[in-house]
């Protein structure tokens, strides 16, 4: 077999790695790189701690029918014809939030209109994988500070910035800010993710880690986002129940 250990340099983890290679299996190992690996296997570096922002560019783009992938399109339109006397600038959001725009941002409760009174019910929510995928929601005004300034800054000119939050937080901790402001538990149900995207091709962009680095923006001479995840909730959560 080929066998991954999420771990490898410890008492146990160690164990069983030597014993997968005497028996004659192929084996990586995970770990932080602190302790000498068992003679054979593979290592692998990590380290849960670090951030690892995705970069404006990669060879990873989606080539399907989905609406990532037409916004892609979208962007190549732009890096490949002549605009002539036109400047442009693509902001990559990421989930954006804040005041006339429903709450959710996970399948399956994503812009759930039902929210507020799913969790006043004290309903249980249903996250793809339990709501640990890691992400930077946008408030919607810090996105609209940023793209008012574009057409000042020549640096940021024909340039695609992914634009995020300044908070990283796992996708369950959005709903749970939102629970603690109406003082309700928060209860979850997971839901398998490899069946959900079986079932839902169209949301896979939405079922992995979405972590961006800002400084590129602030390099650009425009201006950094600062609307804190847990207020800028609070804000809309209290939009919300007024109606607004």
């Amino acid at each position: 077999m080929r066998i991954l250990i999420i771990g490898g340099s410890g008492f146990l983890s160690g164990t069983m790695a030597r014993q997968a290679l005497r028996d004659g299996h192929e084996v990586w190992v995970v770990t932080r790189g602190q302790r000498p690996l068992p003679e054979g296997v593979h290592g692998l570096q990590a380290d849960r701690h670090d951030t690892v922002p995705q970069p404006a560019e990669n060879q990873r783009f989606l080539r399907n029918d989905t609406y990532g992938a037409h916004k892609r399109r979208c962007e190549e339109k732009l890096l490949t014809t002549d605009c002539g006397a036109m400047t442009w600038t693509t902001l990559r959001a990421c989930h954006i939030y804040g005041p006339g725009s429903q709450l959710g941002c996970l399948p399956c409760h994503g812009r759930d209109p039902e929210l507020l009174a799913r969790l006043g019910r004290g309903e249980t929510l249903r996250l793809v994988g339990g709501g640990h995928y890691l992400q930077q929601p946008i408030h919607a005004e810090d996105l609209s500070r940023i793209a008012l300034a574009c057409p000042g800054a020549p640096r940021a000119h024909g340039r695609i910035f992914n634009t995020a939050g300044p908070d990283v937080v796992e996708s369950v901790t959005y709903y749970e800010h939102i629970a603690r402001l109406l003082g309700q538990p928060l209860q979850v149900e997971e839901v398998p993710v490899q069946g959900y995207r079986e079932a839902h091709p169209e949301h896979v962009s939405f079922l992995c880690h979405r972590i961006y680095d800002l400084d590129p923006i602030a390099a650009a001479g425009l201006p950094r986002p600062s609307v804190r995840l847990v207020d800028g909730l609070r804000g809309q959560v209290e939009a919300l129940q007024r109606g607004a």
